[in-house]
């Protein structure tokens, strides 16, 4: 598999923005705020390892690991298809 990841930053004290694009490849890429995770997401309410991406029938999946919660419109799912106009927090 091979994911193009866009990181958008917007400075507090300004409106200056910057983007940044990685490619990432690999059977399944993992997802969390650890140092060792492939799409870090520095955030207190994300575990070290919260989540994977993996290619599934439906496409694009993203499946909660080791007890962690995922929600989508608020509801929490073990795991989704990540389609245009889904938003998983």
């Amino acid at each position: 598999m091979r994911l193009s990841l866009i990181t958008v930053k917007r400075r507090p004290d300004s409106d200056d923005v910057s983007r940044r694009e990685t490619l990432l490849e690999g059977a399944e890429l993992r997802v969390g705020r650890g140092a060792d995770v492939d799409v870090n997401l520095p955030d207190v309410n994300v575990a070290y390892h919260h989540a994977s991406l993996s290619e599934g029938a439906q496409g694009l999946m993203l499946t909660a690991v080791g007890g962690a919660v995922i929600e989508v419109n608020g509801k929490p799912v073990e795991s989704v298809a990540m389609q245009p106009g889904v938003s998983a927090r």
